[in-house]
């Protein structure tokens, strides 16, 4: 594991659409990026 890395516990009916952690990565980049314009 690299250093600053966190574990997070998928629920497994979430194991399909995010089957590793770049799937989760991509996903949560995407929600962070959409977040922050509805925030401007």
């Amino acid at each position: 594991m690299q250093e600053g890395t966190n574990v997070v516990l998928i629920a497994p009916n979430l194991m399909e659409a995010f089957p590793d952690s770049d799937a989760v990565n991509d996903a949560l980049r995407k929600f962070q990026a959409m977040s922050a314009e509805k925030h401007v």
